[in-house]
């Protein structure tokens, strides 16, 4: 009984970081707290600052902002791959990344930018993100 329990505060802890990072993007006064806590966390120098990137990206094109989501992805997964739980699907956030990525490469390649599929790019991207980052925080 006590390990569910525990289970339901980190994947409260988990929800609750996704949601302090959606909070930053209305309030960027908040970004500050969110890049102590990251670093009271020990996420990596580079991981804050792709988050902080992520999160002043205003006015940038779409696909960069994408991009700038998928590197963050993959530095996520690079430096906190050991501490995520047994059965954490990092295999299939790869697999995900990877189309997200060549998703991308194709939209830069085509002369008329797709916005149903810029947009469809970013939903994914979005839920991947959300979903690594609620099982790093926890």
């Amino acid at each position: 009984m006590r390990h569910v329990a525990a289970s339901g505060a980190k994947a409260t802890l988990g929800t609750m970081a996704v949601g302090f990072m959606t909070a930053c993007l209305a309030n960027p006064e908040m970004l500050d707290k969110l890049v102590t806590s990251l670093q009271h966390l020990h996420f990596s120098e580079r991981l804050i600052a792709l988050i902080e990137k992520m999160h002043t990206s205003k006015g940038q094109e779409p696909l960069a902002v994408i991009q700038t989501r998928c590197d963050a992805m993959q530095e996520l997964i690079n430096t906190r791959a050991a501490e995520l739980a047994d059965d954490a699907p990092i295999e299939a956030w790869h697999a995900e990344l990877n189309k997200i990525q060549r998703g991308v490469e194709m939209l830069q390649k085509d002369p008329v930018q797709d916005r149903k599929k810029i947009k469809a790019l970013q939903q994914r991207s979005k839920k991947l993100w959300d979903s690594a980052f609620r099982a790093a925080a926890e």
